[in-house]
């Protein structure tokens, strides 16, 4: 547990951000920030930043993306796409593990 708060005391505003751009992570995070004893107000402002960023972002996107006749004709490799970049955050943060792993 001593980890947990050391981490989120270091990390936690950056934590928050980044776990919501990363499927299952993003539904944890706050609980896991909650348990930590992250402050409540800088939980708040950060989990505030991140919805807003996801809302921004996945907004421009469909409406520009939606507005191009190839995307409206290939919608399903589209979301596929999608999908993949989404699950590149964590695929990264996995790497990254791994290789940290390897050099010990």
């Amino acid at each position: 547990m001593a980890a947990t708060e050391l981490f989120f005391a270091r990390h936690g505003g950056v934590a928050i951000v980044f776990a919501r751009f990363m499927p299952v992570v993003r539904s944890l995070a706050l609980f896991v920030a909650g348990v930590a004893r992250m402050p409540f107000r800088r939980l708040v402002v950060f989990a505030a930043l991140a919805e807003t960023l996801w809302v921004t972002i996945f907004l421009s996107a469909g409406y520009f993306f939606g507005n191009i006749p190839w995307v409206k004709d290939n919608l399903a490799p589209a979301l596929f796409v999608v999908v993949l970049v989404a699950l590149l955050p964590s695929g990264v943060a996995a790497l990254v593990r791994w290789v940290r792993s390897r050099r010990r």
